[in-house]
């Protein structure tokens, strides 16, 4: 429990300022594909995270289907304290910006490289 807490005041207190006052459009993971080459915040509930040797991938699509994911790569992990405990954002509420690129599936993405891309929801 403590390290949830300690994942979620990291996730909120690091990206307040990063994503409060941006002038980014704020979308639901359904709609990144349409702003795909632009930055956005894209909002909604993380129904999996997949941590592996390349990254963690936080996907916003029910299990087996395609949709919008949240990119953490391996080099930017050092940026997410208790990384290895992502998982436990599972059914919550978050939001990412950035930049959103088609992964190699043509899938639309996020590649997060710092804390500051990612708060949790209200």
């Amino acid at each position: 429990m403590k390290t949830l807490q300690l994942l979620i005041a990291t996730l909120v207190l690091s990206a307040t300022v990063s994503l409060a006052g941006s002038n980014l459009p704020n979308i639901t993971p359904q709609q990144a594909s349409q702003y795909l080459g632009k930055k956005a915040v894209v909002t909604g509930r993380v129904t999996e995270v997949i941590s592996n040797e390349k990254g963690n991938f936080i996907k916003f699509a029910k299990k087996g289907s395609h949709g919008f994911t949240a990119v953490i790569l391996d080099a930017s992990r050092s940026q997410f304290p208790n990384y290895e405990n992502m998982q436990r954002l599972t059914g919550r509420n978050i939001s990412v910006s950035g930049r959103i690129d088609r992964d190699m599936d043509g899938n639309p993405n996020i590649i997060v490289d710092s804390r500051g891309q990612i708060r949790l929801a209200k």
